[in-house]
């Protein structure tokens, strides 16, 4: 028996013996569950939300310096006040 028979026959022996009829439905599940706990809460607060309010009419470098913050996280804060 050559090496890839051999290794053929390991791969099927082990799919026969650990399939089962239910694994769609309970990776499913699974990822649901780490879909709902994985989510990362916000890192500002509201009273953050509140000082860039009163930072307006700077631009995104200047607010992201002045509050200390990344210029990404500037975009997220707009964007959660635009939604407030």
């Amino acid at each position: 028996m050559t090496a890839i028979e051999s290794v053929a026959r390991s791969c099927a022996r082990y799919a026969l013996n650990n399939w089962s009829p239910d694994y769609i439905i309970e990776m499913q599940r699974l990822g649901k569950i780490g879909g709902k706990i994985g989510k990362r809460k916000p890192s500002w607060t509201a009273d953050d939300l509140d000082a860039l309010a009163a930072l307006d009419g700077l631009t995104v470098p200047q607010q992201a310096k002045r509050m200390g913050v990344s210029m990404s996280s500037i975009d997220r804060m707009r964007r959660a006040l635009r939604e407030r």
